[in-house]
């Protein structure tokens, strides 16, 4: 009676056109009507349809809304050929038009239920399964985050993963994805599967927003930042010594292990807005970095494990190049996630979305001085990327000449009034907390 019901009365353009939602002639009606597979697609999906259509006319449709739509779905629901027809689409369609068929089904809430029958539920249960033995290493506050930013730096991204795994003292790794066009994210994806590792996924933001976001949601005492084009040393010492001195050393903001920067030698300019970067190369830029690194050191609880050419002013392998310093630039930095919000976080006017940002780690550090508390060089023997290999490959050289020169006149205009004070004053801390090198 059903068949008669669909094949008699229902192959009509006008029923056709409301059941597909397009315009066909009456012959290929007829001929969608007595095809057995459409037939029973009809029958599965679109009979609720047909019936409210036939019964409209007949001003029954309140009767079907209120009294037998709701019998007829609970029928459906537990429907053998529903269940059956559906778990039989998930195995034979494409995975693309599984998606689409699971997108409509949704979208009209009387064929949601139909869903279920086309998940995969045996692959949920596994992947609970491989995650539940983690969750009890889940840390809800962390003690220490690493935070990487990554951009289309894929021939990094595996040793970046191994070598920050292999440090016991990092409780959680934030991987800053910026819209990678390589493999960058597949390879962090492959190795970082932990419940303490995370993948933040961003459109080219660039790091300056991207970094903000991650150290106030990782919930961390500690934050390290760093870049994706470093080579980061064998050891964990880098890490242990730096935690330690965040630990005993009283108001300590940030502890950066790349180069000390004091900006004193700028402190007299005066025509700031017409300050060329090439003039800052040619007269102070080499003033404002001591070459030959700290002239303190302190001894660590831990040997040094990072690098095996000991500077021979060292007296003995626990003591490590240290000293207080007015900025540091990344490469990395660690900071106390609590003075990193009191201090204002990263101020973005050092960057437009999307663009190259200069300066605005060395701007953070001497916003740390003048909010009372301090910075340290600790150096950390990264290996950095050159132009080649690393970050600035990306950058064309006048856009990025343009970001450096905007920034160090942002620089100056900003903090030109205590660069004397602050360098004076991490003099002074330097020769109270740590040992003068022999020379």
């Amino acid at each position: 009676m059903i068949k008669k019901f669909f094949k008699n009365k229902y192959y009509s353009i006008g029923t056709w056109a409301l059941i597909l939602n397009r315009p066909m002639d009456e012959n290929l009606a007829r001929t969608r009507a007595k095809s057995k597979i459409l037939y029973l697609f009809a029958l599965i999906v679109y009979s609720p349809k047909l019936v409210i259509i036939q019964l409209s006319k007949k001003n029954k449709i309140t009767i079907i809304k209120n009294k037998i739509r709701p019998k007829i779905a609970k029928i459906l629901k537990s429907s053998f050929v529903i269940k059956y027809s559906n778990t039989f689409l998930k195995y034979i369609l494409p995975k693309n038009s599984l998606l689409n068929y699971k997108s409509k089904l949704f979208l009209n809430p009387r064929s949601q239920f139909m869903i279920r029958h086309l998940l995969d539920f045996k692959k949920v249960k596994q992947k609970k399964q491989f995650s539940e033995n983690k969750w009890k290493n889940y840390k809800d506050d962390n003690n220490l985050t690493a935070i990487v930013s990554s951009f289309n730096h894929e021939y990094t991204a595996k040793h970046i993963c191994d070598r920050l795994k292999s440090i016991e003292a990092i409780d959680q790794i934030i991987i800053l994805e910026d819209g990678s066009s390589d493999e960058s994210l597949r390879i962090y994806k492959e190795n970082l599967y932990d419940v303490n590792h995370f993948i933040l996924y961003s459109n080219d933001l660039n790091t300056l927003r991207t970094y903000d976001k991650a150290i106030k949601m990782s919930r961390s005492k500690y934050v390290m930042i760093m870049q994706d084009d470093d080579i980061i040393p064998n050891g964990s010492s880098w890490v242990m010594n730096s935690l330690e001195l965040l630990d005993k050393i009283p108001n300590l903001g940030v502890v950066g292990g790349w180069n000390s920067i004091d900006m004193k030698v700028c402190q007299n300019i005066n025509d700031i807005n017409n300050f060329s970067f090439e003039s800052f190369l040619s007269d102070y830029a080499t003033n404002t970095i001591d070459p030959t690194g700290p002239k303190y050191c302190y001894k660590f609880e831990i040997e040094n494990n990072d690098r095996i050419d000991i500077d021979p002013r060292l007296t003995t392998p626990k003591h490590v190049p240290v000293q207080f310093t007015p900025g540091c630039d990344i490469g990395p930095l660690f900071m106390r996630r609590e003075y990193f919000l009191e201090s204002g976080g990263v101020d973005f006017s050092w960057g437009e979305v999307g663009k190259s940002s200069c300066w605005w780690e060395i701007d953070l550090c001497y916003r740390f001085w003048r909010s009372g508390f301090s910075v340290i060089n600790l150096p950390m023997y990264f290996v950095k990327g050159q132009a080649n290999v690393g970050s600035d490959q990306f950058y064309q050289s006048d856009s990025k000449k343009k970001t450096l020169e905007t920034g160090l006149r942002k620089l100056i205009l900003e903090h030109k009034d205590v660069f004397e004070d602050i360098s004076a004053y991490c003099k002074k801390l330097n020769s109270v907390n740590f040992d003068k090198m022999s020379s």
